[in-house]
C-alpha cells in the first residue's frame, strides 16, 4: 500500500496553522504585493511584452512568498529581494513560458495531455526557485515530484479554486486571507513530496525525461 504523502485537508490545515498566529502580517504582506502587481499591471497594460514579464516577475514573488512559509514559517522582503536575481529570475521565466506552452500544446492535441502537463510539471517553480538547474532539469525535476500524485494535485487545484471564490463571496476581502491561505498550501504540496527525495535522487527515468523534451520541442515548434 502506498504511503500517503499528503492529503488536501492536511495541507490546507497546516497551510492555516501556519498562518494564524500572524495572520495580520501574512494578509498585510500579500496586500501589499497584490497592490503593487495590480498598479504595474495598469500602467503598463498597454505594452504587452512588459505585461507579461510581469506576470512572470509575479508568480515568482507569490512562489517565493508561499515557499518561505512552508519551509520556515515567515517571509521578508528583504529574502526576496536577495533572492530574486536576473540570472535566477530568466531561467524561471523561461521554465514558466516552456510550461505554459506544453500545456497549450497538449490542450491543442487532446485536452486532456494538456492536464497531464499541468499537474506533472506544476512543481517547476518551486524547483527553479530552490535548486540551479537548468530550465528543462526543473520541468523533469517535476516531472520526478509528482508521479504517483497527479491526480491529487489536480484536486488540490480544484480544492484552491473553491477557496478562492469562498473568500470572494465573503466580501470580496475574505480573498486577502483566502490568496496567501492557497499559496502556502500550494508549497506545502510541494515540500511533502520532494521530501521523497534527496538531492541527489530527484531523477526521473529516461523514458519521461525524453517524453517532456519532445513535448516541449514539438509545441515550440508549432
Amino acid at each position: 500500500m502506498k504511503q500517503q504523502v499528503f492529503t488536501i485537508k492536511g495541507v490546507f490545515k497546516e497551510a492555516y496553522a501556519i498562518i494564524k498566529p500572524k495572520l495580520w502580517i501574512v494578509v498585510g504582506q500579500f496586500t501589499a504585493m497584490l497592490v503593487v502587481s495590480e498598479a504595474l499591471s495598469y500602467l503598463l497594460r498597454d505594452v504587452p511584452v512588459l505585461t507579461a514579464i510581469l506576470s512572470f516577475v509575479t508568480m515568482f514573488v507569490y512562489a517565493f512568498f508561499g515557499l518561505s512559509y512552508a519551509r520556515k514559517g515567515s517571509f521578508s522582503f528583504s529574502d526576496l529581494s536577495r533572492a530574486f536575481t536576473l540570472k535566477r529570475f530568466c531561467f524561471f521565466a523561461l521554465a514558466a513560458l516552456l510550461y505554459y506552452l506544453a500545456i497549450i500544446g497538449g490542450m491543442l492535441l487532446l485536452i486532456i495531455p494538456g492536464f497531464i502537463f499541468m499537474t506533472a510539471l506544476y512543481m517547476f517553480k518551486y524547483v527553479a526557485l530552490e535548486k540551479e538547474v537548468s530550465v528543462i532539469e526543473s520541468l523533469k525535476m517535476s516531472l520526478r515530484i509528482t508521479k504517483g500524485y497527479r491526480g491529487k494535485i489536480f484536486g488540490f487545484f480544484l480544492a484552491s479554486i473553491l477557496v478562492i471564490l469562498l473568500g470572494l463571496i465573503c466580501v470580496v476581502v475574505g480573498v486577502l486571507f483566502a490568496a496567501p491561505l492557497v499559496l502556502i498550501a500550494d508549497a506545502l504540496v510541494y515540500k511533502k513530496l520532494s521530501s521523497r527525495f534527496s538531492s541527489e535522487t530527484v531523477t526521473e527515468s529516461p523514458k519521461e525525461a525524453e517524453v517532456v523534451e519532445v513535448a516541449v520541442v514539438e509545441t515550440v515548434a508549432a
